[in-house]
């Protein structure tokens, strides 16, 4: 199971963080509003593009967030704060740490996948462990 590295600050495993969270946003944005999910997601979009230029991929994505970020503060406002503090936070780390990359070397393309998937294990994680936890004792998830 792959686990996120917070002391991870290499500039595209933070890209790649973050743009799992911009994913994030986007299918939270549908199914808070009880929309499928999109024919066309932002990773369908983005993620070849992201992998090897970051920066293209999440300028796109934070534009297109403020929509999703819209919908989400109308349906979810609780699910909105928290999108916008995760986003927020590793767009401050990636600034720490240099800037969003524009072009990428296997070395940071791989960073950039491992953050990806990281980030979308974590929130994975994190989801199972709410629902977890509203269940009431006895009852069955």
């Amino acid at each position: 199971m792959p686990v996120l590295n917070p002391h991870n600050r290499k500039p595209a495993y933070l890209a790649g963080q973050t743009f799992a969270v911009l994913e994030d946003i986007q299918l939270s944005a549908a199914r808070a509003a009880g929309d499928n999910t999109p024919n066309v997601t932002f990773t369908d979009r983005y993620f070849a593009r992201a992998v090897t230029s970051p920066a293209v991929a999440l300028v796109a994505g934070r534009r297109d967030a403020n929509a999703w970020l819209k919908k989400l503060r109308r349906d979810r406002p609780t699910w909105a704060v928290a999108a916008e503090r995760r986003l927020d936070d590793l767009l401050a780390q990636i600034t720490e740490a240099g800037g969003i990359p524009h072009g990428a070397v296997l070395a940071d393309q791989a960073a950039f996948i491992l953050g990806y998937h990281h980030q979308r294990a974590a929130l994975r994680a994190s989801r199972t462990a709410a629902r977890t936890e509203s269940v009431p004792e006895g009852a069955s998830a």
